[in-house]
């Protein structure tokens, strides 16, 4: 079962072939120390490459640095977290002014994960401008691309109902889980 699972045949698992699998590892403690080492040592490399490369390697950069911001705001590191996030989207903002149609859904996602960072860590204020920025761009791929991104849409929308619901906004939240 493991060897179809690494082929791409999980979608075709019977509910009791399924049932079966051994998922212990999602139990087992995480080591943040290793994962911080290999985001860091993800974030030189790409670094290193970008400047070689830059139209290459940029996106990956971008990513990189969405990737340890986000461990960073999951671990409390929040200043690091938002240093993280601001390069991301930094680097994310001018690679969707030179090629808007294959990176705005990337600089969506990093407005959304900014989005949640700030949500957790309660400023909301912060949390709603980036998740209605993230909408605004989700609604335009999706109305452009035949619906390609009304899941990321969907996803944004119940974020910033919950935001408002949170902050006591009820109708602007009704509105927003409607949508």
């Amino acid at each position: 079962t493991k060897s179809r699972l690494r082929a791409g045949a999980f979608n075709h698992l019977r509910k009791e072939e399924y049932q079966k699998l051994n998922f212990s590892f999602y139990g087992m403690p995480i080591d943040k120390a290793l994962l911080g080492r290999m985001c860091h040592e993800s974030l030189r490399i790409y670094n290193d490459l970008a400047e070689q490369n830059p139209e290459a390697y940029e996106p990956e950069l971008a990513q990189a640095y969405n990737t340890i911001a986000t461990l960073y705001s999951q671990t409390g590191e929040r200043e690091d977290a938002e240093k993280g996030y601001m390069e991301a989207l930094s680097i994310r903002e001018l690679l969707a002014q030179r090629n808007p149609t294959a990176m705005r859904p990337a600089l969506a996602a990093t407005m959304s994960n900014i989005g949640y960072h700030y949500y957790l860590w309660g400023s909301y204020a912060e949390a709603e401008k980036y998740f209605l920025s993230a909408i605004d761009i989700y609604e335009s791929l999706a109305t452009d691309d035949d619906g390609a991104f009304v899941t990321d849409l969907a996803r944004n929308c119940n974020a910033v109902a919950n935001l408002y619901a949170k902050m006591g906004d009820w109708r602007t939240a009704e509105r927003y889980y409607h949508d």
